[in-house]
Protein backbone atom coordinates (compact mmCIF):
# COMPACT_ATOMS: atom_id res chain seq x y z
CA UNK A 1 0.00 0.00 0.00
CA UNK A 2 1.27 3.50 -0.82
CA UNK A 3 0.11 7.02 -0.09
CA UNK A 4 -1.90 8.72 -2.82
CA UNK A 5 -1.45 12.29 -3.94
CA UNK A 6 -4.16 13.50 -1.55
CA UNK A 7 -3.07 11.24 1.31
CA UNK A 8 -5.69 8.54 0.75
CA UNK A 9 -4.41 4.96 0.57
CA UNK A 10 -3.88 3.40 -2.84
CA UNK A 11 -4.21 -0.36 -3.16
CA UNK A 12 -3.10 -2.46 -6.09
CA UNK A 13 -6.65 -3.15 -7.41
CA UNK A 14 -7.18 0.62 -7.89
CA UNK A 15 -4.26 0.76 -10.34
CA UNK A 16 -3.62 -0.90 -13.72
CA UNK A 17 -2.28 -4.45 -13.60
CA UNK A 18 1.44 -4.55 -12.88
CA UNK A 19 1.67 -0.90 -11.83
CA UNK A 20 4.79 -0.07 -9.82
CA UNK A 21 4.14 2.36 -6.97
CA UNK A 22 7.10 3.99 -5.24
CA UNK A 23 7.06 6.51 -2.44
CA UNK A 24 9.55 9.28 -1.79
CA UNK A 25 9.88 11.58 1.22
CA UNK A 26 7.81 14.75 0.90
CA UNK A 27 9.42 18.13 0.38
CA UNK A 28 8.82 21.04 2.77
CA UNK A 29 5.69 23.04 2.03
CA UNK A 30 2.00 22.37 1.45
CA UNK A 31 2.22 20.95 -2.08
CA UNK A 32 2.03 17.24 -2.70
CA UNK A 33 3.18 15.67 -5.95
CA UNK A 34 2.84 12.61 -8.10
CA UNK A 35 4.45 11.46 -11.34
CA UNK A 36 3.03 8.68 -13.48
CA UNK A 37 4.67 7.44 -16.66
CA UNK A 38 5.22 4.47 -18.91
CA UNK A 39 8.61 3.56 -20.43
CA UNK A 40 9.16 4.65 -24.02
CA UNK A 41 11.13 1.45 -24.59
CA UNK A 42 7.82 -0.42 -24.61
CA UNK A 43 6.34 1.70 -27.40
CA UNK A 44 6.78 1.44 -31.16
CA UNK A 45 8.99 4.03 -32.92
CA UNK A 46 5.86 5.74 -34.26
CA UNK A 47 4.40 6.05 -30.76
CA UNK A 48 7.73 7.28 -29.35
CA UNK A 49 7.67 10.18 -31.81
CA UNK A 50 4.17 11.12 -30.68
CA UNK A 51 5.06 11.06 -26.97
CA UNK A 52 4.95 14.87 -26.47
CA UNK A 53 1.41 15.14 -27.86
CA UNK A 54 0.25 12.08 -25.95
CA UNK A 55 1.57 13.59 -22.70
CA UNK A 56 -0.04 16.95 -23.50
CA UNK A 57 -3.45 15.35 -24.02
CA UNK A 58 -2.99 13.21 -20.90
CA UNK A 59 -2.13 16.22 -18.72
CA UNK A 60 -5.12 18.20 -19.98
CA UNK A 61 -7.37 15.26 -19.15
CA UNK A 62 -5.96 15.05 -15.61
CA UNK A 63 -6.23 18.78 -14.88
CA UNK A 64 -8.72 20.00 -12.29
CA UNK A 65 -9.36 22.49 -9.50
CA UNK A 66 -6.58 22.77 -6.95
CA UNK A 67 -3.95 20.95 -8.95
CA UNK A 68 -1.38 21.67 -11.65
CA UNK A 69 -0.82 18.98 -14.28
CA UNK A 70 1.95 19.09 -16.86
CA UNK A 71 3.36 16.71 -19.48
CA UNK A 72 6.35 14.56 -18.52
CA UNK A 73 8.47 13.50 -21.49
CA UNK A 74 12.08 12.40 -21.25
CA UNK A 75 14.30 10.17 -23.36
CA UNK A 76 12.88 7.20 -21.40
CA UNK A 77 9.40 8.20 -20.20
CA UNK A 78 6.05 9.58 -21.28
CA UNK A 79 3.50 10.59 -18.68
CA UNK A 80 2.40 13.47 -16.45
CA UNK A 81 3.43 15.31 -13.29
CA UNK A 82 0.83 16.54 -10.84
CA UNK A 83 1.21 19.04 -8.00
CA UNK A 84 -1.70 19.81 -5.72
CA UNK A 85 -2.77 21.64 -2.62
CA UNK A 86 -4.47 19.57 0.08
CA UNK A 87 -7.84 18.43 -1.25
CA UNK A 88 -6.87 19.14 -4.85
CA UNK A 89 -6.66 15.50 -5.97
CA UNK A 90 -8.79 12.40 -5.94
CA UNK A 91 -6.24 9.62 -5.57
CA UNK A 92 -3.43 8.18 -7.68
CA UNK A 93 -5.72 5.97 -9.76
CA UNK A 94 -7.33 9.14 -11.13
CA UNK A 95 -4.16 9.89 -13.10
CA UNK A 96 -2.76 6.52 -14.14
CA UNK A 97 -5.10 5.65 -16.99
CA UNK A 98 -4.05 6.99 -20.39
CA UNK A 99 -7.08 8.78 -21.88
CA UNK A 100 -8.57 8.02 -25.29
CA UNK A 101 -7.69 11.04 -27.47
CA UNK A 102 -10.62 12.96 -28.94
CA UNK A 103 -10.57 15.42 -31.84
CA UNK A 104 -11.19 18.35 -29.50
CA UNK A 105 -8.49 17.27 -27.03
CA UNK A 106 -5.89 16.74 -29.75
CA UNK A 107 -6.55 20.03 -31.49
CA UNK A 108 -6.49 21.89 -28.18
CA UNK A 109 -3.11 20.40 -27.22
CA UNK A 110 -1.41 20.30 -30.63
CA UNK A 111 -0.53 24.01 -31.21
CA UNK A 112 1.24 24.48 -27.89
CA UNK A 113 3.02 21.13 -28.24
CA UNK A 114 4.32 21.91 -31.74
CA UNK A 115 5.38 25.42 -30.70
CA UNK A 116 7.35 24.08 -27.72
CA UNK A 117 9.09 21.45 -29.84
CA UNK A 118 10.03 23.98 -32.52
CA UNK A 119 11.34 26.41 -29.91
CA UNK A 120 13.50 23.65 -28.42
CA UNK A 121 14.88 22.94 -31.88
CA UNK A 122 15.98 26.56 -32.26
CA UNK A 123 17.72 26.93 -28.89
CA UNK A 124 21.22 25.93 -27.91
CA UNK A 125 19.64 22.67 -26.73
CA UNK A 126 19.80 21.76 -30.42
CA UNK A 127 23.48 21.00 -29.90
CA UNK A 128 22.90 18.27 -27.32
CA UNK A 129 20.11 16.83 -29.49
CA UNK A 130 22.55 16.55 -32.39
CA UNK A 131 25.15 14.96 -30.12
CA UNK A 132 22.63 12.32 -29.05
CA UNK A 133 21.58 11.75 -32.66
CA UNK A 134 25.18 11.20 -33.72
CA UNK A 135 25.95 8.83 -30.86
CA UNK A 136 22.77 6.74 -30.91
CA UNK A 137 21.38 7.12 -34.43
CA UNK A 138 18.04 8.47 -35.62
CA UNK A 139 16.44 5.01 -35.45
CA UNK A 140 16.77 4.90 -31.65
CA UNK A 141 14.60 6.96 -29.31
CA UNK A 142 17.71 8.58 -27.85
CA UNK A 143 18.47 9.99 -31.29
CA UNK A 144 15.10 11.73 -31.71
CA UNK A 145 15.28 15.52 -31.90
CA UNK A 146 12.52 18.05 -31.15
CA UNK A 147 12.43 18.84 -34.87
CA UNK A 148 11.77 15.17 -35.66
CA UNK A 149 8.88 15.10 -33.23
CA UNK A 150 7.50 18.50 -34.24
CA UNK A 151 7.07 17.33 -37.84
CA UNK A 152 5.23 14.17 -36.78
CA UNK A 153 3.10 15.85 -34.12
CA UNK A 154 2.05 18.64 -36.51
CA UNK A 155 0.55 16.26 -39.05
CA UNK A 156 -0.53 13.17 -37.10
CA UNK A 157 -4.17 12.10 -37.11
CA UNK A 158 -6.34 11.43 -34.09
CA UNK A 159 -6.38 7.75 -35.02
CA UNK A 160 -2.57 7.63 -35.02
CA UNK A 161 -2.43 9.23 -31.59
CA UNK A 162 -5.17 6.87 -30.37
CA UNK A 163 -3.02 3.93 -31.50
CA UNK A 164 -0.09 5.34 -29.51
CA UNK A 165 -2.37 5.75 -26.48
CA UNK A 166 -3.48 2.12 -26.83
CA UNK A 167 0.17 1.03 -26.74
CA UNK A 168 0.85 3.14 -23.66
CA UNK A 169 -2.30 1.87 -21.93
CA UNK A 170 -1.11 -1.72 -22.40
CA UNK A 171 2.08 -1.02 -20.42
CA UNK A 172 2.35 -1.14 -16.63
CA UNK A 173 2.83 2.43 -15.40
CA UNK A 174 5.28 3.64 -12.79
CA UNK A 175 3.71 5.86 -10.13
CA UNK A 176 5.95 7.93 -7.85
CA UNK A 177 4.24 9.66 -4.92
CA UNK A 178 5.72 12.18 -2.49
CA UNK A 179 4.40 11.12 0.88
CA UNK A 180 5.43 9.99 4.35
CA UNK A 181 6.87 6.57 5.03
CA UNK A 182 9.77 4.48 3.87
CA UNK A 183 10.47 4.42 0.11
CA UNK A 184 9.60 1.14 -1.56
CA UNK A 185 12.46 -1.14 -2.53
CA UNK A 186 12.93 -2.57 -5.99
CA UNK A 187 15.28 -5.10 -7.48
CA UNK A 188 17.66 -3.58 -10.00
CA UNK A 189 17.66 -4.89 -13.55
CA UNK A 190 20.62 -7.13 -14.34
CA UNK A 191 22.69 -7.29 -17.49
CA UNK A 192 23.03 -4.88 -20.42
CA UNK A 193 19.80 -3.66 -22.01
CA UNK A 194 18.99 -5.14 -25.43
CA UNK A 195 18.57 -3.30 -28.69
CA UNK A 196 20.91 -0.32 -28.33
CA UNK A 197 23.08 0.19 -31.41
CA UNK A 198 26.83 0.62 -30.89
CA UNK A 199 28.19 4.14 -31.43
CA UNK A 200 29.35 4.64 -35.02
CA UNK A 201 33.15 4.54 -35.33
CA UNK A 202 35.32 7.48 -36.24
CA UNK A 203 35.37 11.07 -35.11
CA UNK A 204 32.43 12.98 -36.62
CA UNK A 205 31.73 16.70 -36.82
CA UNK A 206 28.86 18.87 -37.97
CA UNK A 207 28.21 22.58 -38.27
CA UNK A 208 24.71 24.03 -38.09
CA UNK A 209 23.61 27.61 -38.71
CA UNK A 210 21.59 29.22 -35.91
CA UNK A 211 20.22 32.72 -35.20
CA UNK A 212 22.26 35.14 -33.12
CA UNK A 213 25.88 36.25 -32.94
CA UNK A 214 27.40 33.64 -30.65
CA UNK A 215 28.72 30.19 -31.40
CA UNK A 216 28.33 27.02 -29.36
CA UNK A 217 30.81 24.18 -29.56
CA UNK A 218 29.88 20.75 -28.17
CA UNK A 219 31.90 17.59 -27.82
CA UNK A 220 30.10 14.34 -26.97
CA UNK A 221 31.21 10.80 -26.19
CA UNK A 222 29.45 7.59 -25.10
CA UNK A 223 28.87 7.42 -21.36
CA UNK A 224 27.14 4.87 -19.12
CA UNK A 225 23.55 3.95 -18.32
CA UNK A 226 21.71 5.03 -15.20
CA UNK A 227 22.38 1.84 -13.24
CA UNK A 228 26.13 1.72 -13.93
CA UNK A 229 28.21 2.56 -10.83
CA UNK A 230 30.88 4.03 -13.11
CA UNK A 231 28.66 7.12 -13.42
CA UNK A 232 29.91 8.52 -10.11
CA UNK A 233 33.49 8.80 -11.31
CA UNK A 234 32.28 10.27 -14.60
CA UNK A 235 30.37 12.93 -12.68
CA UNK A 236 33.46 13.86 -10.70
CA UNK A 237 35.57 13.94 -13.88
CA UNK A 238 33.04 16.30 -15.48
CA UNK A 239 33.04 18.53 -12.39
CA UNK A 240 36.86 18.69 -12.42
CA UNK A 241 36.83 19.59 -16.10
CA UNK A 242 33.98 22.07 -16.13
CA UNK A 243 33.65 23.52 -12.66
CA UNK A 244 34.81 26.91 -11.54
CA UNK A 245 38.59 26.99 -11.96
CA UNK A 246 38.28 23.63 -13.78
CA UNK A 247 40.73 22.29 -16.31
CA UNK A 248 38.64 23.33 -19.30
CA UNK A 249 38.53 26.90 -18.02
CA UNK A 250 42.31 26.97 -17.77
CA UNK A 251 42.69 25.59 -21.28
CA UNK A 252 40.17 28.06 -22.72
CA UNK A 253 42.22 30.89 -21.23
CA UNK A 254 39.25 33.21 -20.79
CA UNK A 255 38.22 32.97 -24.44
CA UNK A 256 34.66 31.81 -23.78
CA UNK A 257 31.49 33.38 -22.44
CA UNK A 258 30.54 30.27 -20.48
CA UNK A 259 31.12 26.52 -20.46
CA UNK A 260 29.87 23.34 -18.85
CA UNK A 261 30.71 19.64 -18.87
CA UNK A 262 28.15 17.04 -17.85
CA UNK A 263 27.34 13.33 -17.90
CA UNK A 264 23.78 12.28 -18.66
CA UNK A 265 22.65 8.76 -17.81
CA UNK A 266 19.55 7.24 -19.38
CA UNK A 267 17.88 3.88 -18.79
CA UNK A 268 19.75 2.05 -21.54
CA UNK A 269 22.80 4.21 -22.25
CA UNK A 270 24.36 7.58 -21.55
CA UNK A 271 26.70 10.21 -22.89
CA UNK A 272 29.18 12.84 -21.72
CA UNK A 273 29.24 16.29 -23.30
CA UNK A 274 30.94 19.65 -23.05
CA UNK A 275 29.23 22.86 -24.18
CA UNK A 276 31.18 26.07 -24.71
CA UNK A 277 29.55 29.41 -25.53
CA UNK A 278 32.15 31.36 -27.49
CA UNK A 279 32.79 33.87 -30.26
CA UNK A 280 32.47 32.38 -33.76
CA UNK A 281 36.11 33.18 -34.46
CA UNK A 282 37.18 31.15 -31.42
CA UNK A 283 35.59 27.80 -32.31
CA UNK A 284 38.81 26.12 -33.40
CA UNK A 285 40.58 27.32 -30.25
CA UNK A 286 37.69 25.92 -28.21
CA UNK A 287 37.93 22.51 -29.89
CA UNK A 288 41.66 22.37 -29.14
CA UNK A 289 41.05 23.44 -25.52
CA UNK A 290 38.54 20.63 -24.97
CA UNK A 291 41.02 18.10 -26.33
CA UNK A 292 43.80 19.47 -24.11
CA UNK A 293 41.67 19.48 -20.95
CA UNK A 294 40.54 15.88 -21.43
CA UNK A 295 44.11 14.75 -22.19
CA UNK A 296 45.39 16.55 -19.09
CA UNK A 297 42.83 14.86 -16.84
CA UNK A 298 43.45 11.45 -18.43
CA UNK A 299 47.15 11.87 -17.65
CA UNK A 300 46.38 12.03 -13.91
CA UNK A 301 46.25 15.80 -13.37
CA UNK A 302 43.58 15.75 -10.66
CA UNK A 303 44.83 16.88 -7.26
CA UNK A 304 43.25 16.22 -3.83
CA UNK A 305 42.04 19.83 -3.70
CA UNK A 306 40.44 19.59 -7.15
CA UNK A 307 38.79 16.32 -6.21
CA UNK A 308 37.37 17.68 -2.95
CA UNK A 309 36.01 20.82 -4.62
CA UNK A 310 34.38 18.80 -7.41
CA UNK A 311 32.69 16.41 -4.98
CA UNK A 312 31.43 19.28 -2.84
CA UNK A 313 29.80 20.94 -5.88
CA UNK A 314 28.17 17.68 -6.94
CA UNK A 315 26.68 17.05 -3.50
CA UNK A 316 25.30 20.59 -3.31
CA UNK A 317 23.84 20.30 -6.83
CA UNK A 318 22.26 16.96 -5.90
CA UNK A 319 20.40 18.47 -2.96
CA UNK A 320 19.35 21.49 -4.99
CA UNK A 321 17.92 19.23 -7.68
CA UNK A 322 15.63 17.51 -5.16
CA UNK A 323 14.27 20.52 -3.29
CA UNK A 324 10.64 20.13 -4.39
CA UNK A 325 8.21 17.23 -4.32
CA UNK A 326 7.92 17.60 -8.09
CA UNK A 327 11.68 17.05 -8.48
CA UNK A 328 11.64 14.03 -6.19
CA UNK A 329 8.80 12.16 -7.86
CA UNK A 330 10.31 12.80 -11.30
CA UNK A 331 13.65 11.33 -10.22
CA UNK A 332 11.97 8.33 -8.56
CA UNK A 333 9.89 7.68 -11.66
CA UNK A 334 13.00 7.65 -13.87
CA UNK A 335 14.78 5.16 -11.60
CA UNK A 336 11.79 2.86 -11.25
CA UNK A 337 11.08 2.87 -15.00
CA UNK A 338 14.71 1.86 -15.61
CA UNK A 339 14.27 -1.13 -13.31
CA UNK A 340 16.34 0.44 -10.55
CA UNK A 341 15.68 0.99 -6.87
CA UNK A 342 14.56 4.64 -6.50
CA UNK A 343 16.28 4.70 -3.11
CA UNK A 344 19.59 4.67 -5.03
CA UNK A 345 18.99 8.30 -5.93
CA UNK A 346 19.19 9.33 -2.28
CA UNK A 347 22.50 7.47 -1.84
CA UNK A 348 24.22 9.74 -4.36
CA UNK A 349 26.20 11.91 -1.89
CA UNK A 350 27.95 8.98 -0.21
CA UNK A 351 28.62 7.22 -3.52
CA UNK A 352 30.16 10.26 -5.18
CA UNK A 353 32.17 11.13 -2.05
CA UNK A 354 33.81 7.69 -2.25
CA UNK A 355 35.31 8.38 -5.71
CA UNK A 356 39.12 8.62 -5.70
CA UNK A 357 41.66 10.17 -8.06
CA UNK A 358 42.43 6.90 -9.84
CA UNK A 359 38.76 6.43 -10.71
CA UNK A 360 38.60 9.97 -12.08
CA UNK A 361 41.63 9.31 -14.28
CA UNK A 362 40.04 6.09 -15.53
CA UNK A 363 36.82 7.96 -16.32
CA UNK A 364 38.77 10.58 -18.27
CA UNK A 365 40.42 7.84 -20.31
CA UNK A 366 36.94 6.86 -21.54
CA UNK A 367 36.70 10.30 -23.10
CA UNK A 368 40.27 10.60 -24.36
CA UNK A 369 39.89 8.54 -27.54
CA UNK A 370 38.97 11.08 -30.25
CA UNK A 371 37.60 8.31 -32.49
CA UNK A 372 34.72 7.83 -30.03
CA UNK A 373 33.75 11.50 -29.93
CA UNK A 374 31.45 13.72 -31.95
CA UNK A 375 31.75 17.48 -32.39
CA UNK A 376 28.79 19.79 -33.00
CA UNK A 377 29.22 23.50 -33.72
CA UNK A 378 26.34 25.96 -33.78
CA UNK A 379 27.44 29.04 -35.72
CA UNK A 380 25.59 32.24 -36.61
CA UNK A 381 24.22 31.68 -40.09
CA UNK A 382 26.43 34.35 -41.67
CA UNK A 383 29.51 32.58 -40.30
CA UNK A 384 28.54 29.27 -41.90
CA UNK A 385 28.09 31.00 -45.24
CA UNK A 386 31.25 33.09 -45.05
CA UNK A 387 33.39 30.15 -43.98
CA UNK A 388 34.68 31.86 -40.85
CA UNK A 389 35.24 28.51 -39.25
CA UNK A 390 38.05 27.70 -41.62
CA UNK A 391 36.42 24.54 -42.95
CA UNK A 392 37.57 22.44 -40.00
CA UNK A 393 34.09 21.11 -39.27
CA UNK A 394 32.27 19.22 -41.98
CA UNK A 395 28.83 17.65 -42.15
CA UNK A 396 27.99 14.09 -41.23
CA UNK A 397 28.50 11.60 -44.04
Amino acid sequence: MAAALDGAPVTAPALPDGAVVVRVPPAPGPLTALAVAVPLAGLSPAAQRLAPLLAAVWSRDAAGPGRLCEPLVTADLVGIRVEALPGGATGASRFTHVPVPTVDAVEAARPGCVAALRAAGRSRELGTDLVQGALFGAAHRYGLTPADRARVVARCTVDELAAAADEARALAPVVAVAGPGEPGRMRARRGPPPGLPPPPPGRRAVTVGVPGRRAYHLTGAPGVRLGDPAKFALHVACAVLGGRDGLLGWCLGGRAYSFTVFSRELADAGYVASLVDCDPAGVDHTADAVDAAIAWLAAGAVTPAMLAAAVERLVVDHHRALRTARDRVTRACAYAAAGLDPAEATAYPERVTAVDAEQVTAAALRLADPSRRVEVTLLPRASTVDGQNGGKHSGFP
